[in-house]
């Protein structure tokens, strides 16, 4: 788990949770079945800033998270730091099959490549954009697809495939949010509402206030009866079947409304993890329903959190 506290407290960055068990916790936070193993990381530790946006892992077990201008690789014992020049700070990473991590960060966009050394240096594809979209500001998201590598910017959306980038301009000037469900990317718009991109062409799929009024929408999760659970910042979950938006009763809602909902993540299990920047992380089960929360009750040493990551042996 990865959080930024009070900018005038920056203390540790990361959280390593072994969790015994998530279904008999309550929605105040108390875990019944017992308080994790909770492990914070200093920014001393790992020799970098204290805020990091967002963290993977690749195949062998070797973590990545970004930290300012700069990616952070960990084996569980040493921290190596990977400059970003000029990328201000990373907030988007991503690992495809061959382990491959891409890299987005403030007007720059590519991937680490290993030199003969065995060492990891960072690629630039900036030099690939057409001049119009050099400037493209905030790098917000990686999806890896079996159309190529998207990265999701704050107005632009580009397409990484066969050495080449497709480059979309969406028509307001608000903050993209883009999920891959099933074989297409939705994308998101305050303004616009919910787009599928089909081919070269966006499709429009619901204008609802939940898609043109909300900042962002945090988690797009297609469900195992073809709707599809949106969690919104500030209105709680909502499912979507076909272009209607209803509802969805869950004992969650209260908390999402109040805290400021983030981003959402798949956990293993079919369970879901919602960040929120005040109050913690929410886990549900797969219908929506309540499992777990966890924030400073368990030795968090703050509440806002960007990013978590499920190691593959099951930490968060």
């Amino acid at each position: 788990m990865f959080y930024s506290s009070n900018p005038r407290r920056l203390v540790a960055f990361l959280t390593l949770l072994a969790i015994p068990s998530l279904a008999r916790a309550n929605v105040q936070g108390v875990l019944e079945a017992g308080r994790p193993t909770v492990r914070n990381y200093l920014a001393s530790e790992y020799q970098g800033r204290a805020q990091n946006m967002v963290a993977v892992q690749d195949s062998r077990g070797l973590f990545y998270f970004g930290n300012w201008a700069q990616v952070l690789e960990f084996d569980g014992e040493t921290w190596r730091g990977i400059p970003i020049p000029h990328a201000a700070h990373v907030r988007a990473l991503a690992v495809d099959d061959h382990d491959r991590v891409y890299v987005g960060g403030v007007n720059e966009l590519g991937y680490l490549d290993t030199d003969s050394q065995g060492g990891k240096t960072f690629i630039s594809l900036v030099s690939h954009l057409p001049s119009s979209a050099l400037n493209f500001g905030e790098l917000w998201s990686i999806t890896i697809t079996p159309q190529g590598v998207f990265y999701t910017a704050s107005q632009h959306l580009f397409l990484w495939a066969n050495q080449r980038f497709t480059v979309w301009r969406l028509p307001s000037d608000s903050r993209l949010s883009s999920q891959w469900l099933g074989d297409f990317l939705y994308v998101t718009q305050p303004g616009v509402g919910l787009l599928k991109l089909e081919g070269n062409t966006f499709h429009l799929v619901s204008k609802d206030p939940i898609f043109t009024l909300e900042k962002h929408i945090p988690l797009l999760t297609r469900r195992s009866d073809g709707s599809i659970l949106v969690c919104s910042v500030h209105q709680g979950l909502f499912e979507l079947r076909g272009h209607k938006l209803w509802p969805l009763p869950s004992e969650v809602n209260a908390f999402l409304k109040k805290n400021e909902a983030e981003a959402g993540f798949l956990l293993q299990q079919s369970r879901i993890a919602i960040t929120t920047l005040l109050g913690g992380m929410v886990i549900l089960n797969s219908d929506g329903s309540f499992a777990d929360l966890v924030d400073e009750s368990i030795g968090l040493p703050a509440s806002r959190i960007y990013s978590v990551l499920q190691a593959r042996e099951g930490s968060l």
